[in-house]
């Protein structure tokens, strides 16, 4: 049972223990290291008993991984894996071991996992199932902070390139579909998530940040058969076409702007809706392919499409962007 310090609220992970013993099994993590393998060879501190520790670690919360690691080493059955081994071993196998032993096991245990989640996560934004089969959220990010927290690394005076992050997140399910992992440091966070598309199934909308809401991204996505909802890049440059509608929804208001923006070399022309709301001083800018662009225009139900659709993106951008800044009174 963990508590939140925060709100001192108890939430009951006994669930999430049960369903990870059940599919994080001894078998999966074996099969996974001897397709990954090259030349590594099994060690006290087999993928098994490293994924069994980080998830106690992630579970518990110990004051410090020597702690933890001192109490593997008791083996009494309190839930460590037990490993007869020094704190310098563990150190030693987790800076060693490549990083695609734990991505690959991840992804099995996601094939295992995925056809028991029910889409239950976030009821709210479900009514975009009649249009969407799927709704993902995108986001990457550097892994600077990280490094500078690994004790391992606080005798290393080399400069330690982390590398980055980019996770596509089920909003149905609650889950993280697929994570990518880009050892260069230096690379963009848009073409990492634009090569990374080949993991969404076709028909998905992807909900991302502003550094989204460009051409380049949309172009990418039609051509995947996706679809967007992105921040407005206020960089992005674009040509007014024509308004499509002014309504009112969650006390405020909402207009919905056809736009277009110009195509460069290999991105063809985008045509995308500008949603936009505010109410006061709070405002959000939204892109999203426009219906005809895609495909799925519908004259005689264009009106009533437009509402419906617009409610369920509001609910669907507010459940991604509820803790992030606020846009008084300017583009996002």
């Amino acid at each position: 049972m963990a508590i939140s310090v925060a709100s001192e609220q108890r939430i009951e992970l006994l669930g999430t223990v049960e369903l990870l013993h059940d599919h994080l099994t001894t078998s999966l993590c074996q099969t996974v290291f001897q397709q990954t393998r090259t030349t590594e060879r099994e060690r006290q501190w087999s993928l098994e008993a490293l994924v069994s520790f980080w998830t106690e670690v992630i579970l518990r919360a110990p004051q410090s991984l020597t702690q933890a690691l001192q109490e593997a080493a008791l083996g009494n059955g309190s839930g460590w894996p037990p490993v007869q081994a020094s704190p310098e071993a563990f150190f030693q196998r987790c800076q060693s071991l490549n990083w695609r032993f734990f991505a690959n096991l991840y992804e099995a245990f996601l094939l295992q996992v995925l056809p028991q989640a029910q889409p239950c996560y976030a009821s709210s934004v479900h009514a975009l199932g009649e249009y969407f089969k799927e709704v993902w959220i995108v986001d990457g990010s550097r892994l600077d902070a990280v490094a500078k927290r690994l004790k391992l690394l606080w005798d290393v005076r080399a400069q330690v390139l982390p590398g980055c992050l980019t996770a596509f997140y089920d909003l149905y399910r609650g889950m993280v579909r697929h994570l990518a992992f880009n050892a260069d440091a230096a690379a963009g966070k848009l073409p990492r998530a634009i090569a990374a598309l080949e993991h969404v199934p076709e028909g998905t909308l992807l909900v991302g940040d502003r550094l989204y809401g460009v051409g380049a991204f949309f172009a990418a996505l039609r051509e995947r058969g996706l679809f967007g909802l992105c921040r407005r890049n206020g960089r992005q440059s674009w040509r007014w076409l024509r308004e499509l509608s002014k309504t009112y929804i969650a006390e405020g208001t909402a207009w919905d702007t056809l736009i277009e923006i110009k195509g460069k070399k290999d991105i063809p022309t985008q045509t995308l809706r500008w949603i936009r709301w505010r109410k006061g001083r709070e405002s959000w800018e939204m892109l999203t392919p426009s219906l005809r662009s895609q495909g799925t225009h519908r004259p005689a139900q264009d009106g009533k499409t437009r509402k419906i659709k617009g409610s369920s993106v509001y609910s669907a951008t507010k459940h991604r962007y509820t803790n992030m800044e606020k846009s008084p009174d300017r583009a996002l």
